[in-house]
């Protein structure tokens, strides 16, 4: 019997498992014969007649259909047969036979889905989160000097404002290799130019030229260029601010801004992906793929990367919603990234409770997606009431002065439709929870509910949503919440969705909430929401020895507080929870009304072409308020010349912003006059024209919002437009 001798081996060193296949011309096997322990193997006696090739290669876990040359020792049929018939045996060199050694590599992460606020609203609301920085440097990468551009972080997703986070739990995993190659960027490197080159022609979404009240151009989800596979292309992302680096930087910082940014080298000198593997997702969101993997020689300079692409066969339809390989999201092999998708059809599980508080308990945790912590709500002193206000009460992201909140999205009143999430713990299902109300009534001074004024609510569409995982399909189905007729007589109320209700097969969507506020139907002013808790029969449970009426029951209603960066959890010794929320929906004034020159107001009309002397001076009349002055953020009055853009004549218009008295008060307040501007020289508005076209843009901008998006950022505009002439 012929033999395969592995020359060089040591008794104590690993025996690949070897297989001998006789091929056609495409490497297609004909027959094949496994290799025993001791070498030996048995081709039918006219295999050898019959093949093109004899290949000798590793075990295959599968039938395999055709081999590939790099992964097998190949012969010509003839030469294998005379090999055969002056020896009996074929001896492998130590170099050919170590490489049919197979080893696993093995690569694990995590997938979420994460939604995202409005692109201001962490940004301005939190001052040391990273978007800020993110933000100023996708703006203006270079500023604080050129030096310093190098030092920046890339802008990602990863680092912008993200709504909330959940584990995708159910899903296939694809694995994905390619092999990259690059010499050291070296000062003068040629390949810099053709970087520059290529991200020219890179489609990029241009940023808002008017910077507003609020800082130069939107940055955030909204110009985010986005794949087909709900993930943001990094080269696109950050290719504006790429370009203008690296032509700005000095050669010898060109070097060391690339090399901090790998996506940069990936433009050239990567090989072709290729699939090496799948795997599920476990119900954590974790992820585990294994691949048989050759032991390869990576020349200097070259290492293997991995990408993935995530999948979920949702209602029958295959929907990709992760494609790191269209992104280029590639990843080191020994790294355990956790994929982030964005697809808006991507299936997420609740995940578990954060912020974590064990036992059967009960608190407000989201208004939105601001935690309740972030609210301004007195202690409770009943079931339904509250102490009394401070003059912040019922509003968002405190602060303890008005004069501490002007300017700034702090002490922000809500509006629109507000949705609430409570945590109702798994714990609540063992002590006999099993239904909710939520009430609404209106407070007066003290914190009290004024009578006649309740109101009930409850979810979204009345219901909410699960996904079953059946045949390896994800059906997502609609379930209602609203209560059966009870034993007690009680009304309005709404099944707790416990996780424990559900079986083994079955999951609540992320990202789902217990009632949806409407404040557009209410009148506007300080208001109290109370949940309360009731059993199987419709009896209102109360924590053991609370006051209110109700039966006692071993659980607690918490509030969500914040001592510095330590979360909270004070009790509530009452019947019902309740907390202060202040609404107003009232959208405000921005209006220009008119300009004047040099002390004497201009006639309104369609065409306006002023002239004058170079020190004539020119003053904008502007309304810019909220009823409440508390809930108006900022307003700024932006002057544009002709095609130039905006007016830049420092000291007295910087950046095209005409200066007023205080652009965070209230100006002209009826039954006030209307304000005016600082007035502005022709000469200065003109620079170096003796006439020209303008436009100025009055922006201003409330702190309304439903604890998700800011709903009047920039969104009261006026314009007005004229000529201006020296005479």
């Amino acid at each position: 019997m012929p033999k395969i001798v592995l020359n060089g081996r040591t008794p104590d060193e690993r025996v690949p498992e070897l297989v001998v296949y006789a091929t056609d011309a495409g490497l297609e096997p004909i027959t094949s014969a496994r290799v025993d322990d001791k070498g030996s193997f048995k081709l039918p006696d006219d295999a050898l007649e019959k093949a093109t090739y004899v290949a000798i290669g590793p075990a295959a876990e599968k039938k395999v259909e055709r081999l590939s040359r790099d992964e097998v020792i190949l012969y010509r049929s003839h030469q294998f047969a005379e090999l055969l018939h002056s020896a009996d045996a074929i001896e492998l060199a130590r170099a050919r036979w170590e490489r049919l050694l197979v080893f696993r590599h093995c690569v694990t992460g995590h997938v979420r889905w994460c939604g995202w606020r409005h692109p201001w609203f962490d940004t301005l609301v939190a001052p040391n989160f990273p978007a800020r920085a993110a933000a100023a440097a996708y703006a203006n990468p270079l500023a604080g000097g050129a030096a310093t551009a190098m030092f920046r972080p890339e802008l990602d997703l990863a680092i912008l404002p993200l709504r909330r986070c959940r584990p995708v739990c159910e899903g296939v995993v694809e694995v994905y290799t390619r092999r990259c190659c690059w010499r050291p960027i070296v000062v003068f490197d040629p390949r810099i130019e053709e970087i520059i080159e290529q991200l020219e022609h890179i489609p990029i979404p241009i940023p808002d030229p008017d910077p507003g009240p609020l800082g130069p151009g939107s940055v955030g989800p909204d110009p985010v260029p986005f794949l087909e596979g709900g993930v943001p292309d990094r080269l696109a992302l950050n290719a504006a601010r790429d370009r203008v680096a690296l032509r700005a930087l000095p050669p010898a910082e060109r070097v060391a801004y690339i090399e901090a940014r790998p996506y940069l080298l990936s433009l050239f000198r990567c090989g072709t992906p290729r699939p090496v593997g799948s795997g599920f997702i476990g119900p954590d969101g974790e992820f585990q793929v294994c691949w048989r993997r050759f032991p390869t020689i990576l020349l200097p300079h070259c290492r293997d990367e991995v990408a993935y692409v995530v999948k979920q066969l949702i209602d029958g339809v295959t929907v990709t919603i992760y494609d790191g390989v269209a992104a280029g999201r590639w990843f080191g092999l020994n790294e355990s990234p956790t994929l982030t998708t964005y697809h808006p059809r991507a299936i997420a599980c609740r995940g578990g409770d954060d912020p974590p508080l064990p036992g059967a308990v009960a608190f407000l945790e989201l208004i939105g997606d601001t935690g309740s912590h972030d609210l301004e709500s007195p202690a409770p002193d009943g079931w339904d009431r509250v102490s009394a206000p401070a003059f912040n009460s019922g509003l968002l992201y405190p602060v303890p002065t008005a004069a501490a909140a002007k300017g700034l999205l702090r002490n922000c009143n809500l509006g629109g439709v507000v949705s609430l999430l409570y945590r109702f713990s798994e714990g609540l299902r063992g002590v006999g929870a099993r239904y909710y109300r939520l009430t609404v009534q209106q407070a007066n001074a003290a914190g009290d509910p004024v009578p006649g004024t309740s109101q009930r609510i409850g979810p979204s569409g009345g219901r909410w949503r699960k996904f079953r995982f059946s045949g390896g399909s994800i059906q997502v189905l609609n379930v209602p919440l609203a209560a059966p007729p009870v034993a007690s007589g009680e009304t309005d109320l709404w099944t707790i969705p416990f996780d424990a209700d559900l079986p083994s097969n079955e999951e609540w969507l992320a990202n789902q909430y217990h009632g949806q506020l409407d404040t557009t139907t209410f009148p506007n002013g300080r208001h109290l929401l109370t949940v309360e808790i009731f059993d199987s029969n419709g009896n209102r449970l109360r924590p053991t020895g609370a006051g209110g009426a109700g039966t006692d029951t071993p659980f607690t209603y918490h509030l969500w507080q914040k001592s510095g960066a330590t979360d909270v959890f004070p009790n509530v010794p009452f019947a019902g929870l309740t907390h202060i929320l202040w609404w107003d929906n009232r959208a405000g004034t921005g209006d220009i009304e008119g300009v004047q020159v040099s002390g004497s107001p201009v006639p309104v009309g369609t065409c306006l072409f002023l002239s004058g002397p170079s020190t004539a001076e020119l003053r904008v009349r502007y309304r810019a308020y909220h009823p409440e002055e508390m809930f108006l953020q900022r307003y700024s009055l932006t002057c544009y010349r002709g095609l130039e853009g905006a007016v830049q004549a420092p000291p007295t218009i910087v950046n095209g912003v005409l200066p007023v008295a205080d652009a965070t008060a209230n100006a002209g307040t009826p039954p006030s006059a209307a304000a005016l501007s600082t007035g502005v020289p022709f000469s200065a508005l003109l620079g170096s024209h003796t006439r020209c076209s303008f436009a100025v843009n009055l922006i201003t901008s409330l702190k309304t919002t439903n604890g998700s998006d800011f709903l009047h950022q920039g969104n009261l505009r006026d314009t007005v437009a004229f000529a201006l002439e020296i005479t």
